[in-house]
């Protein structure tokens, strides 16, 4: 119920999930969109990465699903989270050529979305220093990783009208 989320004074932004994969999109994306933005959230998509399938076709999902984006909404996100027993070499190549797709066909940087050790320990520096980092850091009084754009601080929130979600902030710049 997007109205009653509107009326929850602390939430300023959404991110929904378009896509997973090759071949799964949220049957409830574009409903979601639309609601959100009527409501006045400005509003972006976001990709659950599957490591172990084809980077292309995981892109053009998402491009399919989500359609244009305006200049006013946010970048797309890349959530990685698995590895689908996977390299980390083969991880960033996949996750590079993701999100060099992405960034073309949208002519705007994409925002990785992982949690600090997939960030230290699986991402390369090339995707880490080159796109801007939304990290998910639970339990912390500041999140785990210098230079994060997004920081998503619980995945257990209660927010009128939707039920548990997740809780991000950004930083006062």
């Amino acid at each position: 119920n997007w109205k009653k989320v509107a009326k929850a004074d602390s939430i300023k932004f959404v991110y929904i999930k378009a896509t997973e994969g090759k071949t799964y999109f949220d049957p409830q994306f574009k409903r979601n969109m639309i609601g959100a933005k009527k409501n006045g959230f400005p509003v972006g998509a976001y990709h659950f990465f599957r490591p172990g399938k084809d980077a292309e076709v995981q892109a053009r999902n998402f491009i399919e699903q989500v359609g244009d984006i305006r200049p006013e909404d946010f970048p797309p996100v890349l959530d990685i989270e698995k590895t689908d027993g996977l390299s980390s070499e083969v991880i960033n190549r996949k996750a590079l050529e993701w999100l060099q797709i992405i960034e073309k066909h949208y002519c705007r940087k994409p925002i990785i979305y992982a949690n600090p050790h997939y960030l230290n320990n699986i991402l390369s520096a090339e995707i880490t220093q080159n796109y801007p980092v939304w990290v998910a850091n639970y339990g912390v009084s500041r999140p785990n990783w210098k230079g994060w754009r997004l920081w998503q601080f619980t995945d257990r929130a209660l927010v009128r009208g939707a039920g548990c979600a997740d809780l991000n902030v950004q930083p006062l710049r």
